[in-house]
């Protein structure tokens, strides 16, 4: 949603400026991040998207900021971009292999098909799912 109505760049200042309050505070930082968490797991965000991000994060930065971004700035949010990144990804894993370890759990994108449907009632029906491979 945030990339079709152009609110990512937003979304991504807003979350940066709110990790850095809670930062001093290891559960405020894991309340903060429960719903990012939850999002990025959901949409399969993997550590090798974070980099991209933070070269763009740093370009915004610049172009907001212009002239006043020295080179101890930019290395100051690129340091902070990382211990974000960094929580974030360790904490996705963790979910990513919570998932995995339930049975019939997995990790990562995965084929189904449909191998009954059942209707509800008028306006509800049900789909029942099989993974095209595995088990």
């Amino acid at each position: 949603t945030h990339q079709a109505s152009g609110g990512q760049a937003r979304a991504l200042a807003a979350a940066v400026l709110a990790y850095v309050g809670a930062r001093p505070s290891r559960e405020a930082v894991d309340r903060l991040l429960a719903p990012v968490v939850s999002k990025h797991v959901s949409l399969n965000i993997l550590p090798e998207h974070y980099p991209i991000v933070g070269e763009c994060l740093m370009a915004a930065i610049g172009e907001v900021l212009g002239d006043a971004v020295t080179p101890e700035i930019a290395d100051a949010w690129g340091a902070l971009y990382g211990e974000l990144a960094a929580v974030l990804i360790a904490a996705e894993q963790g979910r990513y292999d919570s998932f995995a370890a339930t049975r019939g759990g997995w990790q990562g994108l995965r084929r189904f098909r449909i191998v009954r449907t059942q209707d509800e009632s008028r306006e509800i029906r049900s789909l029942y799912l099989a993974p095209v491979e595995g088990p």
